[in-house]
């Protein structure tokens, strides 16, 4: 084995070694006559440590006997460059990893200043709550909400109170609008009335004489002028008014009809309000059927102006022709229509009954010019004559 060794070790004479490579490529190819296993095997060699020199007079067994060198075998040096090295150093790596980070939060959870830091937060909260200057603003908060409450609770009692007085203020309006719409009509001894006839057969020509059949009352209208008579077409959702200025003691009369299904009457007033004038009912609109015809009569308490309204709004297609006629009685030349008392119209229906008797139950009239007593003398007996 000595032997061996030493000649492995011996320099390589000047003829057999390979030649020197001039290029890379010539480096990496075997240079010829040189065994690639003899060289591997002369640097495992090489790679061993020295043996130490024996000496003179050992003798072949202790040579035998001495320890194996400590160097690293060729095998094993085969066997190393690594096989799976690179996945076992991930491995620890992240191992490693994860004990450090598990290691340092422990470390930060457990750690007395992060816990001083977090008992210091608390106390401060707490401190904070419970100081003079939060009780305070939060004092005045309650309050504020408090106000608040009250002052809404407060203004929703003063409209709820002021929306009643409305309704109670249209309401004593609307009941007096509709008082004094009845005192003008009673006032006016207002009357309407219906009348069931026959259509002329001259009906619906375009001439409201001759629909209204005016021959037949000629002795009604007898007296009155003639201040309107038209035949005339109200359209649906429409109605159409017809205005007449009356004076004190005037006595206005209408009659008319409707041809097709019905038609709404109803009579107001106009008055002078502030920024113009507006309209006041006196009469109700009311709807009549096409086979009545309609007539009434309303006598001016003082100067008025009378209008008389057929309404149509009430249809959403039809329109609704219709023929009325409106005439004004002027009142006697006096000025004033004066009736007879009910006495003495009494004793003129009662031809048992003396003359000087009746003179005497009659109310006593106060003395005027002769001019007047005159034409008052002339015209009660007609008066009592036409209420009787």
């Amino acid at each position: 084995e000595t032997t061996e060794v030493s000649s492995v070790s011996e320099p390589t004479p000047a003829s057999e070694a390979p030649a020197v490579p001039e290029s890379p490529l010539q480096a990496a190819a075997p240079a010829a006559g040189v065994e690639v296993p003899a060289v591997a095997e002369s640097r495992c060699v090489d790679a061993q440590p020295a043996e130490p020199a024996l000496p003179e007079s050992s003798s072949p067994a202790e040579v035998s006997e001495s320890p194996p060198s400590a160097g690293v075998s060729c095998g094993d040096a085969q066997e190393r460059p690594g096989e799976g090295a690179g996945e076992g150093a991930d491995d620890s790596f992240m191992a490693k990893l994860r004990n450090s980070i598990s290691s340092t939060t422990r470390g930060i959870a457990e750690s007395e200043r992060l816990q001083q830091s977090v008992d210091v937060v608390l106390q401060r909260t707490k401190d904070l709550a419970e100081s003079e200057r939060v009780q305070s603003m939060r004092q005045k908060a309650v309050e504020v909400i408090q106000n608040v409450q009250e002052t809404t609770k407060v203004v929703s009692e003063k409209v709820t109170e002021r929306t009643q007085l409305g309704v109670e203020y249209a309401k004593d309006t609307s009941n007096r609008v509709r008082q004094g719409a009845t005192t003008v009509w009673e006032q006016g001894r207002g009357q309407i009335q219906k009348a069931r006839s026959n259509v002329s057969t001259l009906a619906w020509k375009g001439s409201a004489h001759q629909t209204l059949n005016m021959a037949e009352r000629e002795e009604q209208w007898k007296g009155i002028k003639i201040r309107g008579a038209e035949e005339i077409v109200v359209p649906a959702r429409t109605e159409h008014t017809s205005v007449y200025h009356v004076h004190k003691g005037t006595t206005l009369r209408w009659t008319f009809r409707v041809k097709d299904n019905d038609i709404g009457f109803g009579t107001r007033i106009r008055v002078q309000a502030w920024g113009g004038s507006k309209e006041e009912e006196v009469l109700a609109v009311e709807r009549y059927d096409s086979a009545d015809t309609i007539s009434g009569s309303w006598v001016a308490d003082e100067e008025r102006t009378m209008v008389l309204v057929f309404d149509n709004t009430y249809s959403r297609l039809r329109s609704k022709t219709i023929a009325f006629l409106v005439g004004s009685e002027v009142p006697p030349a006096d000025g004033e229509r004066t009736d007879p008392p009910a006495t003495s119209v009494v004793m003129a229906s009662d031809p048992g009954v003396s003359s000087s008797a009746a003179e005497a139950d009659a109310v006593p009239v106060p003395t005027a010019p002769a001019a007047a007593a005159e034409v008052e003398e002339t015209t009660e007996p007609e008066n009592a004559r036409a209420i009787v």
